[in-house]
């Protein structure tokens, strides 16, 4: 008798085993962890997109800082020759030279009538 429970119990163990490897079960489970990896991934990518969007917001407002429209707006001008590079030493310029100068709401042309060092 003890020998017929004993093969029993033997039996129903190989049976769990044998559920357990139903390619159907296997699908079912493999399925589950595909789930838990894709939910895993969304919240890596969602972290890894949010830590590079936060450095992307600090760079744009540290370059809109310089920027030479925001220069503008704090009531300086660019001005340039009439080649449109910058003027930054009066050395590069003569008298009748034509000059642009940019300021926040437009452009002034402007002729050079006297230069002072």
């Amino acid at each position: 008798i003890q020998r017929v429970q004993q093969t029993e119990k033997t039996v129903v163990q190989l049976n769990h085993q044998l559920e357990r490897y139903q390619p159907i079960n296997r699908l079912q489970l493999e399925s589950l962890e595909l789930d838990r990896l894709a939910d895993k991934m969304r919240v890596a990518f969602a972290s890894y997109l949010q830590g590079h969007s936060a450095r992307l917001s600090e760079q744009a407002a540290r370059l809109n800082s310089i920027s030479p429209l925001v220069v503008l707006e704090r009531g300086y001008s660019l001005t340039t020759d009439s080649q449109n590079k910058l003027i930054t030493q009066t050395t590069t310029l003569k008298p009748n030279d034509l000059i642009n100068t940019r300021l926040k709401n437009g452009k002034l042309v402007s002729r050079v009538i006297q230069i002072e060092q």
